[in-house]
């Protein structure tokens, strides 16, 4: 099996005037600057939030995959969160008060 990996491909047809990008899976789609990271992910006792901005503080908000929030905090650079409270799963985290909605994958186990 082999993998396609050219960066930007331009494809057309001299019967059928269509024409397709195709950009590579490897390929940076979203451009915008990280505003926070959450490390360590997977997470397993605790995880801490990283704010990239100058910001003092953010409201955390951690989502279920069903959209419900399960978790929210007023949070500062470089906090600790204790996972007990949590059940093994895939999370998602959104900062209130940075970036414009950025949202990231948090895995627990």
């Amino acid at each position: 099996m082999s993998i396609y990996k050219r960066t930007i491909a331009e494809f057309y047809s001299y019967t059928n005037p269509i024409w397709l990008k195709i950009a590579s899976p490897t390929s940076n789609i979203d451009n915008t600057a990280s505003c926070f990271s959450v490390y360590p992910n997977p997470a397993e006792d605790y995880f801490i939030i990283k704010l990239e901005d100058s910001t003092p503080n953010a409201i955390l908000e951690i989502y279920n995959p069903e959209g419900k929030v399960v978790y929210q905090e007023n949070v500062y650079d470089k906090q600790s969160i204790n996972t007990e409270v949590f059940s093994p799963g895939v999370y998602f985290v959104n900062l209130q008060g940075i970036g414009n909605g950025q949202k990231t994958k948090l895995i627990i186990f």
